[in-house]
């Protein structure tokens, strides 16, 4: 059995994972091939890494993390022709590595505008999607064996990206997304260099004065997709000063995305059906408007919600009827609720979270049991996170079904339990490394030890206590 491994290194997150082979290939995957989609996907765990490793003032970061949809139901054909349902597993990992160096001490006065530390490094991202099925093979006498071999197309999607960060005016990260897609041979094994499509997007993503972040996609000059972000109460605290604590966190969004292209894969044509005579490929964009919303009550208790808008241009027909799509004006609702047991504790957390969400998409009812477009569900989790020997330690385990953040970012999914689990280690330079100085100290001020700001030892009147995790 080959086994299943998440590697995450300095040059690649490398991932690999099994499907078998012992049927002819007439299952292909339909939305997994929207390299589009999968990039969103790989850009957005980037970006939500990362609002985690600069809140928490991490300079090295590992994570971990395997998901399992472990009843796939696919259609197959054998050597007879004969079609047949087949049950496999979908599994998806992802693996990341993200290392910091500081150069000058965090500010702890001065100004709001006042130049404070440069903080550059770089992160490598690596996501894997594929088909697993475990088969028993009778050797007779020699009892049975239980072999897991390669099916279907794998899809393989990373990114390598540099960062740099100066407070308090924001960051820039840039990068390449490499797509890859990767047919298993016939005996079952692949070869991570028979690539049948591999395709290379860059991305940029960059914040301003940390509550403006813009990210957008590139691919051969155009643009994928871009999403605008504001932080309400960063913006308002700029100009009047910090919120109440009862205020909600909230944050508004506007994304744009190339998600209709009149593929195979996809669940509408885009103006006219196939069938017309004057028919030629056309593309349309889906628009997207957000809402967030955060608090946490008494120190232990997190509210979520979130409510998301969408339009689009050009006109979408549904493939399965031929007809004019009516689309639906929400595309996701979403709340969730979670109580923090370890409250007490500093730098420590126990938190299950119950959440109930919604979610429209056009391929929902070409995936799904129900011909519906909309589907609803339920999650759970249940995360911990301690500090051990200066090291943040944390363990995340999910359960969904119908939950919109998982459809959103596979939704061939839709009516199918997920279960996933996550590890992460990250530590802070104050326990490992050594500071490089303030940039803006002269030579001789750096040889002699002394810079702008000196940071008070941890005497016990004066620990500074790292900002709280939020899962």
């Amino acid at each position: 059995m080959r086994r299943l491994l998440t590697v995450a290194s300095l040059l690649l997150c490398f991932i690999s994972y099994t499907t078998d082979s012992l049927f002819a290939a007439a299952y292909e995957a339909s939305t997994l091939h929207n390299a589009v989609a999968r990039s969103e996907n790989v850009q957005s765990l980037f970006v939500d890494r990362w609002s985690l490793i600069q809140e928490n003032n991490w300079n090295l970061d590992f994570f971990g993390r395997i998901n399992w949809v472990p009843d796939f139901q696919v259609y197959d054909v054998d050597a007879s022709g004969d079609k047949t349902a087949v049950n496999m597993r979908l599994i998806r990992t992802y693996g990341g590595f993200t290392y910091l160096h500081n150069f000058g001490k965090e500010k702890t006065g001065g100004g709001m505008l006042e130049p404070g530390r440069i903080r550059a490094g770089f992160t490598t991202i690596g996501y894997h999607y594929g088909l697993t099925r475990s088969v028993e093979i009778d050797r007779g006498s020699a009892g049975n064996d239980t072999v897991t071999d390669y099916k279907y197309t794998q899809f393989f999607d990373d990114i390598f990206a540099a960062s740099f960060i100066w407070e308090p005016y924001g960051y820039f990260h840039g990068g390449i997304i490499v797509n890859n897609q990767i047919k298993p041979n016939d005996d079952g094994t692949m070869s991570y260099f028979n690539s049948t499509r591999l395709k290379a997007r860059y991305f940029i993503n960059f914040n301003i004065l940390f509550f403006l972040d813009s990210n957008m996609i590139f691919d051969n000059g155009s643009i994928d997709s871009m999403e605008i972000q504001v932080n309400a109460n960063m913006l308002y605290g700029f100009f009047a000063g910090p919120l109440h604590p009862l205020v909600p966190e909230t944050t508004v969004g506007f994304k744009m995305i190339g998600a209709y292209n009149d593929e195979p894969y996809d669940a509408v044509w885009v103006n006219q059906t196939i069938d017309d005579p004057l028919y030629k490929k056309e593309s349309a964009h889906l628009f997207l408007y957000s809402l967030g919303l955060k608090e946490k009550l008494f120190n232990r208790l997190y509210l979520e919600t979130y409510l998301e808008f969408q339009s689009h241009s050009g006109t979408l027909i549904d493939k399965r009827t031929e007809e004019k799509l009516s689309f639906s004006p929400v595309r996701t609702f979403s709340c969730s609720l979670g109580y923090d047991f370890f409250h007490e504790y500093p730098r420590s957390q126990l938190i299950p979270k119950i959440g109930y969400s919604s979610f429209w998409d056009p391929a929902v009812g070409v995936h799904g049991e129900s011909v519906r477009y909309r589907a609803q569900g339920m999650f759970f989790s249940l995360y911990f996170q301690s500090l051990i020997m200066g090291n943040d330690i944390s363990a995340e385990f999910r359960t969904s079904y119908n939950d919109a953040a998982q459809l959103n970012k596979l939704v061939e999914t839709v009516d199918k339990v997920n279960l996933e689990l996550q590890l992460t280690y990250s530590f802070n330079s104050s326990t490992v490394f050594r500071d490089t100085g303030d940039p803006f100290d002269t030579k001789e001020e750096l040889a002699r030890g002394e810079t702008k700001e000196e940071t008070p030892k941890n005497t016990e009147g004066n620990v500074k206590e790292p900002a709280e995790i939020q899962p």
